[in-house]
């Protein structure tokens, strides 16, 4: 109901308001001469197959995305899935079991052989954990990773 009250207060003042008038009447003229120049245009013949082609083309790539961020998401979230099972805090337990072993072993050999061995291999261990660490970062920056919008 209000907005019919505002159509009739537009009309009336359209009907005592010569320069309002003037401005629909452009305005309307401006919306024919649009239409006019729009119908001349000519619409090429392959209009259509190269929309529908685009449209599959985009679909085959949203499926690509599709499929490698469902592999992203189960590598990332299987950690967290992990973290709460039970084998994993069995597989836990044993691994800081065996890590407990490894370095009480090696104490038990530093005390046994010459510093310089020991320092020796603390320093060839820095050397593999940085070269490691290269990689790994050589692998992520190289790594993409396309968004999805679905």
């Amino acid at each position: 109901m209000e907005c019919m009250r505002c159509v009739e207060e537009i009309e009336a003042h359209l009907e005592c308001c010569p320069d309002c008038r003037k401005v629909i009447n452009e305005l309307a003229a401006l919306r024919e001469e649009i239409n006019l120049s729009i119908a001349g245009i000519p619409i090429p013949t392959n209009l259509s197959v190269r929309i529908l082609s685009a449209i599959e083309k985009e679909q085959q790539n949203t499926a690509k995305d599709i499929w490698l961020t469902g592999i992203l998401l189960a590598v990332f979230a299987s950690p967290v899935l992990l973290l709460f099972s039970r084998t994993f805090s069995s597989v836990f337990h044993l691994a800081y079991l065996t890590g407990t072993a490894f370095w009480r072993s090696l104490i038990t050999l530093v005390t046994f052989i010459s510093p310089w061995v020991t320092v020796s291999v603390g320093i060839l261990s820095l050397f593999v954990m940085a070269i490691g660490l290269y990689i790994i970062k050589t692998l992520l920056t190289k790594f993409e990773v396309n968004e999805v919008i679905v």
